[in-house]
């Protein structure tokens, strides 16, 4: 496999439409949305801390096999046969690995040897989508191609009795000629085959389409457009996956350790950050919570160090399972920031005391002085009336926080929110909407910036002062944190502990 820094590309499988004028539109948000997401678990497919009888050390792609209910993990660099390059080929036989949604292996001998030797990227199409067969397809950055496989009688893939065709994935002189990564499959019934493809030193996604035979043969392919990925913030995209509930495809990033949500005509939607740090992230695919339940995570796999330069300890793969909400599409998202010193502030309760320039802010205690928080939001861009279908603060952990609290997050009932003054009471004086309550849990983990660190749902009180009539887009908005129950505290970042690190106010809205 080509090193990260290389800049690996990847190859999604979609059945998008046939051309770009039949793609079903996506309503665009005004400002892409930031989204937190939650660890769900992680499995170890390599290395000490691994279960595993027979190690992925670099996993490279994932899909889940609706037909199973089981995960398919790729391995790029298993069965390496270069003896200068890998003296000892220390991982041999296996290539493609069954698992468990939980991370279970449940087999292991299936290889994709007979026709790739890097098999980068896997998706899975299942039986009679847009009227096709069901297929598993491999991208292979050697040899700059995609394969098509065609499982045999004995219902497995990796199997001596599968049947495959391919196609170059630079045709046109469009593509990448050496880096195709990740593969996902469009499960969208009415598509006909289509592939996404990403470049990752390009930053660029392109749309494959399979021509009249409906087969990735090398026969009638064509690129029917291309997607422009840098300027959204993707720096090395190696991953993605079609979200079909959505319609919309999630591109996997490493060097900004975020998946970008982007519609199938190529608008940023959203931003997920990631509630963990990647060394090479390399693969997503969107399948069942392994828990039970409804709805769908994502899965990601990380190839941690490249065994190229180290096979004896480099064996650190890593399968990530996470959750999170995305807005609803056609809503529109607004984020409103703390922009100065006194827009952040601390009021002790027995004394009514301000403090403007606290390098945190503790929620609710100070040591054992119960005190509020007041946050002032600049620039909140919702119009007079609009209906609030999701809004919370998101913090910063400042310190590891634990112990059981709830708090009262109420709103300042002002049509446009002056800023914080050293004036005793000059939090508490303020008019008030009804307040939400938000129990929180442990913050574990120093400097977390994820949905354990977001305040419980804020809509009621920011719907009520944006219905006042006097509201304008663009004022400014309070919100105030009060004591609730519980003896614990949670201290985050305020602006004076670093502006990049101050609250931020997310809201999700439909206009009037």
């Amino acid at each position: 496999m080509n090193v990260r820094s290389a800049s690996r590309a990847m190859l999604v499988t979609a059945l998008v439409a046939s051309s770009a004028a039949l793609l079903p539109p996506v309503t665009a948000q005004a400002a892409p949305g930031t989204v937190a997401a939650t660890l769900v678990k992680t499995t170890w497919t390599g290395g000490p801390n691994s279960n595993w009888t027979h190690p992925s050390p670099d996993p490279s792609g994932v899909t889940y096999n609706s037909r199973t209910g089981q995960l398919i993990i790729s391995d790029g660099e298993v069965e390496e046969n270069d003896p200068v390059k890998y003296p000892k080929n220390v991982w041999k036989g296996t290539n493609l690995f069954v698992t468990s949604l939980s991370g279970t292996l449940l087999e292991t001998g299936a290889n994709t040897m007979a026709y790739s030797k890097e098999p980068t990227g896997v998706g899975f199409r299942p039986d009679g989508t847009a009227g096709l067969p069901e297929r598993l397809f491999i991208s292979d950055d050697d040899q700059a191609r995609i394969f098509e496989v065609n499982r045999g009688s004995d219902g497995r893939y990796g199997t001596a009795d599968d049947t495959q065709t391919s196609s170059p994935v630079a045709f046109l002189d469009l593509g990448p000629r050496n880096d195709a990564e990740d593969l996902a499959v469009d499960l969208e019934p009415t598509r006909n085959g289509q592939l996404l493809l990403v470049d990752g030193k390009g930053k660029r996604a392109f749309v494959y389409d399979p021509g009249s035979d409906g087969v990735f043969n090398g026969t009638g392919d064509t690129v029917v457009r291309t997607i422009d990925l840098g300027p959204m913030g993707a720096g090395d995209p190696e991953g993605i996956a079609y979200n079909a509930a959505r319609n919309t495809m999630l591109v996997l990033d490493d060097p900004s350790n975020r998946l970008y949500e982007v519609s199938m005509d190529g608008t940023l939607l959203n931003r997920v950050t990631l509630p963990f740090t990647m060394k090479s992230g390399a693969g997503i695919a969107f399948a069942p919570p392994s828990g039970g339940g409804s709805g769908q995570n994502a899965y990601i796999v990380d190839r941690g160090v490249d065994n190229d330069t180290n096979q004896d300890t480099f064996n650190d793969g890593r399968l990530y399972e996470i959750k999170f909400d995305l807005p609803p599409l056609g809503s529109e998202v607004v984020e409103a920031k703390i922009v100065a010193s006194a827009d952040d502030a601390e009021e002790v309760v027995r004394s009514g005391a301000v403090t403007l320039a606290s390098g945190d802010l503790d929620l609710p205690l100070d040591g054992t002085r119960a005190q509020l928080a007041g946050m002032r939001f600049s620039g909140v861009t919702v119009p007079q009336d609009a209906t609030i279908t999701k809004a919370y603060v998101q913090f910063q952990a400042d310190e590891v926080s634990t112990g059981t609290v709830s708090l009262t997050i109420t709103g300042e009932l002002a049509s446009d929110a002056a800023g914080f003054t050293t004036t005793a009471s000059s939090i508490s004086s303020r008019p008030q909407t009804a307040g939400v309550t938000w129990s929180t849990a442990d913050w574990s983990t120093l400097g977390a910036r994820t949905a354990t660190q977001q305040t419980a749902d804020l809509s009621s009180v920011v719907e009520a002062i944006v219905s006042q009539s006097e509201w304008a887009s663009g004022n400014h908005l309070v919100l105030i944190v009060k004591p609730g129950s519980g003896t614990g505290t949670r201290v985050a970042e305020s602006f004076d502990g670093g502006a990049a690190k101050a609250p931020v106010l997310h809201i999700e809205y439909t206009a009037p």
